[in-house]
């Protein structure tokens, strides 16, 4: 599920949650100060790793994160509540609860796996497991054995399609039998 199934104010946390692979309480401290548009990054201030980091944006995430600082103060928060308050912690279980139902996703599934999704997308797009762990505050090692298979799946996937013939084996009519015994 993407953005499709989510409303307003809980449709940017989870575009910016796509767009970043950040931890939802990592968004949700945000600041229009964290966002520099010069060098196109999000600077994650130290989460759960206790670490701090930058988060490189696209062209689409550059423009969302305009689009979140026209207007605000440098110390406003980037991502709010429709009423102008931050976003607590639990408060996007309502909002998840209410997109999975709406996309008919069963059984429900959290907000971070937003996060994954991030990470697998970069997978497929062939950037390297350490690029993707500094983008998420992880280690290479935890990245690996969350995404390693996507990349796996992805490769195989590329080199099936890529449809080229190196014209090593010459073509034949032989084909497989089906070796079960009925």
């Amino acid at each position: 599920m993407g953005t499709n199934a989510s409303d307003g104010d809980f449709r940017r946390i989870v575009t910016a949650a796509l767009l970043t692979g950040a931890r939802y309480g990592e968004l949700c401290r945000l600041r229009t100060v964290n966002f520099d548009e010069a060098a196109g990054l999000i600077k994650i201030a130290a989460g759960k790793t206790g670490k701090s980091r930058t988060v490189p944006l696209t062209k689409e995430g550059l423009s969302f994160f305009r689009t979140l600082v026209a207007g605000k103060a440098g110390t406003a928060r980037l991502l709010t509540r429709a009423d102008g308050e931050p976003w607590g912690e639990s408060h996007q279980r309502r909002p998840i609860q209410d997109a999975c139902t709406i996309a008919q996703i069963e059984p429900a599934i959290g907000f971070h796996i937003r996060r994954h999704t991030a990470a697998s997308r970069l997978v497929n797009r062939a950037v390297p497991m350490s690029v993707i762990a500094k983008v998420l505050g992880n280690s290479e090692a935890i990245c690996a054995k969350h995404y390693a298979h996507v990349a796996d799946d992805y490769a195989d996937k590329m080199v099936r399609e890529a449809g080229s013939t190196p014209g090593i084996v010459p073509e034949t009519n032989i084909a497989s039998l089906d070796r079960r015994v009925a």
